[in-house]
């Protein structure tokens, strides 16, 4: 039986996902607040997570065919902290603790599963942002802190492509409205499981197209 890791896929989207692997007969390794059943459980509080955490979970988990990060903390700067007064000590946490959660934590943890990750492995990323060419008039900046996540993903990502045995790649599945979370899973999953080491490095959408 083949083993996933997929990080914060326990509601919504991810949820369908995770229900996908189960019916495939994928062994599921499910880390986050929410664990849906049938997976095996990291359950973590994303208030309180840690970098001992991670190294524990890290521990627990057996070689790995797949990791997907879902994970997806909304933190700052967007648009009402670039005027008034709304920015402050608090502000700057919760920026700190949602780059954590976003970006540092899944390269924190690539790295400590080590040979666990090998040169089969897909090891992904979910974008879920429209546009990374945004012209001038565009008001992406409005969700600063979302957006930088994202792109900071996609370089991270890149990185380890061109640095680490596994294969590498990001999906911008763009928005998926409650309607559709099973129809794009379907085609995710599908994505996921055609990966050849011919797709290091890229990011896709969920036909696959290059974006």
């Amino acid at each position: 039986m083949k083993n996933i890791l997929l990080v914060g896929a326990g509601e919504k989207f991810g949820l369908e996902l995770t229900k996908i692997y189960l019916q495939n007969n994928w062994s599921v390794w499910s880390m986050g607040s929410v664990i849906p059943d049938g997976c095996k459980p990291l359950n973590i509080n994303w208030n309180t997570f840690t970098p001992d955490d991670v190294e524990s979970i890290a521990n627990k988990l057996p070689s790995l065919d797949a990791v997907f990060f879902n994970q997806n903390s909304i933190g700052p700067p967007m648009s009402t902290h670039f005027t008034g007064d709304e920015f402050g000590h608090d502000e700057l946490f919760s920026w700190s603790k949602s780059h954590w959660i976003n970006n540092q934590m899944p390269v924190y943890l690539l790295r400590k599963l080590g040979d666990k990750i090998n040169n089969r492995t897909t090891v992904g990323w979910q974008l879920g942002w429209g546009d990374f060419n945004l012209p001038k008039d565009d008001h992406g900046w409005s969700l600063a802190g979302y957006a930088s996540a994202k792109m900071t993903n996609l370089i991270i990502m890149r990185g380890f492509a061109n640095t680490k045995q596994a294969i590498f790649y990001a999906i911008n599945p763009g928005g998926i409205a409650p309607d559709d979370r099973f129809a794009v899973a379907n085609k995710i999953f599908k994505l996921q499981t055609s990966l050849t080491p011919g797709d290091n490095g890229r990011a896709m959408d969920i036909e696959g197209g290059d974006v």
